[in-house]
């Protein structure tokens, strides 16, 4: 079924259960990034991981930006209507060094995760050591990247020593 709700035409599920309200307009949309003034106002949580560990933050937009913090990703992209919101407040949601829109769009890394793999290097520092993000051990060689990193080797030689021995 299909319903017109404020300016935008949305799909809606027959029990009703997608996320449509997101695009309610009729409290107004000064920015006219989809996300009525009230949503922007009342915010949204976003759940993602540090360093630190796993946290969750309540967040809000500006309701007169359609990109509030200037990552080239629009605030309705970083919304909670769709998987995977991201802080709106902030071009790094998960604080590894890359932006929001590079980590979706350009890496395909996880925004919400500073290190996609789990091997213990975040995102940026396999994209800059040359490793692999999404793979814990990119050369296979026993040591996973973040070892590879504190030894100075490299992780995508398994013989780094050129000694013959793997």
């Amino acid at each position: 079924k299909r319903e017109i709700v404020g300016i935008i035409d949305v799909n809606v599920s027959e029990s009703g259960s997608n996320k449509w309200e997101c695009y309610d307009l009729t409290g107004g949309d000064n920015d006219w990034d989809a996300i009525s003034n009230l949503n922007e106002n009342i915010g949204w949580q976003v759940n993602y991981f540090d360093s630190s560990g796993q946290k969750t933050i309540h967040v809000t937009s500006d309701s007169n930006l359609i990109d509030t913090d200037s990552d080239g990703e629009w605030d309705i992209w970083e919304h909670n209507c769709f998987e995977n919101s991201t802080n709106p407040r902030t071009p790094d949601t998960d604080y590894d060094g890359l932006n929001d829109w590079e980590e979706k769009y350009r890496y395909k890394t996880d925004p919400l995760n500073y290190d996609t793999d789990g091997d213990g290097l975040d995102d940026q520092n396999e994209l800059i050591f040359s490793s692999n993000p999404f793979i814990v051990d990119t050369d296979s060689d026993g040591l996973d990247d973040k070892q590879e990193f504190d030894l100075n080797s490299d992780p995508n030689n398994k013989d780094t020593d050129f000694d013959g021995l793997l």
